[in-house]
């Protein structure tokens, strides 16, 4: 039965399917892409109002982009629309799946149907004849479902997989807003009440434009990019941990010389094996005695200037008995742990967003009991020693 509604459902898209009478760039998503003027204040349509001039002014004389946006819709919706916008010739922009990232916190579809649904557009779209591009999604802002952007990360990081495996073009979204700090959000995002998923501002479109500008140029604009990562989303790891993270490049590839792991800002002896677009780096711990490990990769491109990636992974913290309300597991309780606890001052385990490692009552709920032991441990260092 599966096979057959699959085979009725390329039947109906195909039936959609025109020859456009010149080429287009198609932006297709939800709205991230729509860009109404809630959320972009210069009220310019979302990140496809603004790549039409820069594509201009990069030689692209005369082209339209249209902007093919619904706010609200997941994969399974915006597949619904495609049949009626392929055009051999075009070009496809596709970014969509941070609805779907809400519908799975729920419970309503997986992660798999999302990247499923992806991967039947840009195939369905490319067997049409356009030339295909998929975006990655742009973080998610605190107050948002999926505050800590754990299962968008994972999303992204299944994009990347999915276009190197198919050699489609990508537009990383997700590496485009900086660091994905407190700042990032400020500068780049309108906060509205209710917002579950999390918008650019009209500054955030300008930068998503610009980045997808990068790649329909034929430009390398884009360093390498991070995928999946060894020991994985733990909290605790050995100072002997080995660690395995993968890069890819779009481009013109990785310079594999230059790749190389860092924990904590220091290099660390790493081996590099695989292709220029994908490679896989291969570390193990240094031993050094810490409360946190901040892991990190650098590397850079074979473009001319080469594009260098230099971007925190994650941050783990050794096995080491920490003070209640070390939030960030640096040894010492401060102001830092306090701007992570406050947040989440509230919530229990029936919230979205709790986060278990700021119980330190363990009652399943982040209240005054867990503050006043922050609040009686703050200014004091380790109980297992200082942070290097």
């Amino acid at each position: 039965m599966r096979a057959i509604g699959l085979l009725s459902l390329t039947a109906c898209l195909l039936a959609g399917v025109t020859t456009a009478a010149r080429a287009e760039v198609k932006c297709l998503g939800d709205s991230i892409t729509e860009g109404l003027p809630v959320f972009d204040e210069e009220n310019l349509g979302g990140y496809p109002g603004r790549l039409q001039p820069l594509l201009r002014q990069g030689g692209m004389k005369g082209v339209r982009v249209r902007n093919l946006g619904v706010g609200g819709e997941a994969t399974i919706e915006v597949m619904a629309r495609i049949g009626g916008i392929v055009s051999s010739g075009d070009i496809l922009v596709l970014l969509v799946g941070s609805n779907d990232v809400t519908r799975i916190l729920r419970g309503e579809l997986t992660l798999e149907d999302t990247i499923s649904n992806i991967a039947f557009m840009l195939r369905f779209a490319r067997t049409a004849g356009m030339r295909v591009l998929v975006g990655t999604l742009p973080p998610r802002t605190p107050d948002a479902a999926d505050s800590t952007n754990t299962l968008t990360y994972e999303a992204v990081q299944r994009i990347r997989q999915l276009a190197s495996k198919n050699r489609y073009e990508v537009v990383d979204f997700w590496n485009a807003l900086p660091n994905r700090q407190l700042y990032t959000y400020a500068t780049y995002y309108t906060f509205i009440a209710r917002d579950r998923v999390g918008h650019p501002n009209a500054a955030g479109f300008q930068l998503l434009a610009e980045t997808a500008a990068g790649v329909i140029l034929d430009g390398d604009s884009q360093s390498p990019v991070e995928g999946r990562f060894l020991p994985g989303p733990v909290r605790r790891v050995n100072a002997n941990t080995d660690y395995e993270i993968e890069l890819y490049d779009f481009d013109s590839g990785i310079l594999l010389p230059s790749a190389t792991i860092l924990l904590n800002d220091r290099p660390i002896d790493t081996v590099v094996t695989g292709s220029r677009r994908k490679a896989t780096l291969f570390a193990k711990g240094d031993g050094r005695r810490r409360c946190k490990v901040v892991v990190s990769v650098r590397a850079s491109d074979r473009a001319e200037p080469p594009n260098e990636f230099d971007f925190r992974i994650t941050r783990y913290t050794t096995p080491q008995r920490l003070r209640d309300g070390d939030a960030n597991g640096d040894c010492r309780v401060d102001g830092r742990d306090l701007a992570i606890f406050g947040p989440v001052f509230g919530k229990s385990k029936a919230s979205l967003g709790f986060d278990q490692e700021m119980d330190f009552v363990k009652d399943g709920a982040i209240d005054g009991d867990d503050f006043a032991r922050l609040a009686a441990n703050f200014g004091r260092g380790d109980l297992a020693g200082t942070a290097e």
